[in-house]
């Protein structure tokens, strides 16, 4: 299995931990492992898909106090489902303040001459934190093509 990373199951480890620490979704997981249940046990052995999601990063979203999911899904402009892959709403009571993991897809932007992280930042509408972390070990120079 190439594509993979072997894991151990540690004690309190949930699906939705390993998901979460290896960057992918329980689906996956479930998938790959043909699970037939969300049961995990100490010293289990599970295959964890690398790079599964390469073309996506997790944002944030604070929830306010009339959020729903569905709400939340089309003000984002994201599927209610993709929200789930992100978040244990097995654990999740909406309340104002929360904050909800947002799967945002990659896009690339190429650097032109002129470029200031300030003048990317009004072009993409990320901020500088968002383009500095989704590039974090790149240059940004002329002519090299970052995440946005």
């Amino acid at each position: 299995m190439n594509n993979y990373d072997k894991y151990i199951v540690q004690k309190g480890d949930t699906l939705y931990s390993i998901a979460k620490k290896y960057g992918t979704t329980i689906a996956e997981i479930v998938d790959v492992n043909t699970l037939t249940s969300n049961m995990l046990y100490p010293n289990q052995e599970l295959f964890i898909p690398r790079g599964s999601m390469d073309e996506v990063y997790v944002d944030k979203y604070i929830t306010k106090g009339n959020d729903t999911i569905e709400k939340i899904a089309e003000a984002l402009n994201v599927t209610p489902s993709d929200l789930g892959k992100y978040n244990d709403f097995g654990k999740l009571i909406l309340k104002s303040g929360q904050s909800i993991s947002v799967p945002k897809t990659l896009r690339t932007y190429k650097i032109e001459e002129g470029d200031t992280l300030m003048s990317i930042m009004r072009k993409t509408g990320l901020t500088a934190e968002q383009i500095l972390e989704l590039n974090a070990g790149n240059w940004l120079k002329t002519d090299s093509v970052i995440y946005i």
